[in-house]
């Protein structure tokens, strides 16, 4: 656990829950000093008397967001950290609640004599108490006389609230969709293919987003370009494990979302658009920075023995997937490697003298060369 946005969350919670205990343990103490009780007697009588509130509140709490620790995936290690610090922070306030506020409570009232008032808190609690009395009581006594008509509002409103989410207007998202500064074109070629082929891509992608920064550029304001700086990195591509110079990543800073009339997402389809579909290029994913967990929106995973069937199907159901609307950047990670040739010895050869080591050595010097002994 570290301190980071999600953590500070669950302690924020966590700190509300903290003030709701102590303020129900310090107020039921209060009513017990108000009937006249000695002040050591109400505290003790006046935790006691809401314990069992206080412990179900936090079982409550608990069984509410301890869940969440047991999310799995991207979305779960980045919630895990909130119910942890939450129910962390939870236990140990219930030491400090029965154990050392009232000890705090018992020796603050140690000489507490209700005959002496100080004016500006009696101005205080006279204002509070007709609040309570005229506007909450009154309205908790009309509740209670129509306690039905009550408990059917609070049902009606539950299920009203249930059929806005299933109905779609009420939207499930995790995270929001904020606007970056950033897009990238990430290049992934077979394996073996020469540099000069991987920056004919790259130089069709940096021609293609100039097109679409003429497109945009009238409409931002001063008519300022779009893209204010490129660049560009062969070898390297972090959604494919492996390097070479079949891969390649541009990278494109834009006009900040604060000043530009465009949209990311329309930024990035309209150079996808553009782009079109590239001869013998294996992936080219076009993505943007993204609020919460990274990761691919939809990841289907194969087994099977044979790595060709598999091969096989992966592009069969790529190919499928393109068909839906809204689909794109579809990419599997099977990757066939590089040509290989193995060379096994014949039987018998062994008895000749020759071994494994004397064939490699004798290929290795055919296709590399072979320095001679000085």
């Amino acid at each position: 656990i570290s301190i980071n946005m999600i953590s500070m969350v669950g302690l924020l919670l966590a700190t509300g829950l903290l003030m709701d205990d102590a303020i129900v343990l310090s107020e039921n103490v209060a009513s017990h000093l108000a009937r006249g009780e000695k002040p050591f007697k109400s505290v003790i009588e006046g935790v006691l008397e809401v314990k069992a509130g206080v412990i179900a509140s936090f079982t409550t709490t608990v069984c509410v967001f301890g869940p969440l620790s047991f999310v799995k995936g991207d979305i779960g290690n980045v919630l895990k950290v909130m119910p942890l610090v939450l129910i962390l922070v939870l236990s140990i306030s219930l030491i400090e609640a029965f154990l050392i506020l009232p000890h705090h409570l018992a020796h603050s009232l140690r000489h507490y004599d209700p005959s002496k008032k100080n004016r500006f808190r009696g101005f205080f609690e006279s204002k509070i108490e007709t609040v309570r009395e005229k506007a909450l009581g009154r309205s908790v006594d009309f509740f209670v006389s129509w306690r039905y008509l009550t408990a059917g509002l609070v049902i009606g409103v539950f299920f009203v609230t249930l059929s806005l989410v299933a109905g779609g207007l009420v939207k499930i998202r995790a995270f929001p969709d904020l606007d970056g500064d950033l897009v990238a074109a990430r290049v992934l070629l077979p394996q073996g293919t020469p540099l000069s082929r991987t920056e004919e891509i790259v130089e069709r992608l940096v021609k293609t987003l100039d097109e679409v920064n003429q497109e945009f550029k009238p409409h931002q304001p001063g008519k300022q370009d779009l893209v204010r700086n490129v660049n560009i990195q062969f070898g390297q591509n972090i959604d494919a494990y492996e390097q070479g110079p079949h891969l390649a990543t541009v990278t494109v800073d834009l006009l900040t979302a604060e000043k530009r009339n465009a949209r990311i997402d329309d930024i990035v389809n309209s150079w996808r658009e553009k782009m079109g579909r590239v001869p013998d290029v294996l992936n080219l994913k076009f993505a943007e920075p993204m609020i919460g967990p990274g990761g691919r929106a939809i990841d289907i995973q194969l087994s099977g023995e044979s790595l060709e069937d598999l091969g096989d199907i992966a592009h069969e159901m790529a190919e499928w997937l393109e068909e839906f609307p809204g689909v794109y950047d579809v990419n599997d990670d099977l990757r066939p490697g590089k040509p290989e040739i193995l060379v096994t010895l014949r039987e018998g050869a062994t008895s000749l003298g020759l071994s494994a080591m004397d064939i490699a050595m004798q290929l290795r010097a055919a296709l590399y060369g072979r320095t001679a002994n000085e």
